[in-house]
């Protein structure tokens, strides 16, 4: 993805724009691409402090936009978010500036509609992991199918409201701690085997990263990713993750 400041050079007339449409365009720079569903007053203000451009009142340009009729931008607890229609019309004139050209890989691990209309970064993983493993990465390969595995396993709790009991202060438990509190069912409940798939794809992710002489081999990553497959889409249908739900957050 561009930088901020290599987004706005090509935008021919940001030079021209008044603050209350600036501010439009960074709030949709920052959910398309840093993928932020909620903007805040201190994210514009960076953006401005990146572009070392004089400040308005942020605030006060916010909560304007916000009762403009047509609506222009919503707010929640959260921050604020571009309207649908709004953040539609940005697409159509500014989607390729921040596109990226992604190589094209095969889904030899995770097929395609397994991820596809799902969350952004959901997609993003399962492109590394086809990747790692199309051009023979297999360390990184199972590196990342771990992380997946972990991502969508806190999903799952996020979901069943019971992300407190893998926290310990404000980070989340290590991964251990998390397959052992999903293993007791309170929070929600695993099919069978799958405790084992868990601990299968922890340990080949976890020897990849650190080993200090073990390399992976194609045979690692074949082994499990049947084993693989199944507990994804599990930890999805947990997690309240499916096709065509892609984050609905504007």
């Amino acid at each position: 993805m561009p930088t901020l400041e290599q987004f706005v050079q090509k935008v021919a007339d940001f030079g021209t724009m008044q603050e209350p449409s600036k501010i439009q365009l960074f709030m949709w720079f920052l959910h398309r691409a840093q993928e932020k569903a909620r903007v805040t007053t201190g994210d514009i203000r960076e953006c401005y402090d990146l572009l070392h451009l004089n400040r308005p009142n942020i605030s006060e340009n916010l909560k304007r936009l916000s009762k403009r009729s047509p609506r222009v931008l919503l707010e929640d607890g959260a921050g604020f978010y571009l309207e649908g229609t709004v953040r539609s019309r940005f697409d159509a004139t500014y989607l390729s500036f921040v596109k990226e050209e992604q190589i094209e890989v095969g889904d030899h691990i995770m097929p395609d509609e397994m991820v596809e209309g799902t969350k952004p970064h959901i997609r993003k993983l399962a492109w590394q992991i086809n990747g790692c493993y199309e051009y023979q990465f297999y360390d990184g390969c199972a590196v990342m199918m771990r992380r997946l595995t972990e991502s969508l396993l806190i999903e799952a709790f996020v979901k069943a409201g019971h992300v407190d009991k893998i926290r310990q202060g404000n980070e989340f438990m290590m991964l251990a701690a998390i397959i052992s509190v999903a293993k007791q069912g309170q929070c929600f409940l695993l099919a069978r085997g799958s405790d084992d798939i868990l601990e299968a794809i922890k340990y080949i992710g976890d020897r990849a990263a650190h080993s200090r002489t073990y390399v992976s081999v194609q045979k690692d990553i074949l082994d499990v990713i049947p084993r693989f497959r199944t507990i994804v889409a599990e930890l999805m249908h947990l997690a309240g993750i499916h096709r065509g739900t892609t984050d609905k957050s504007p």
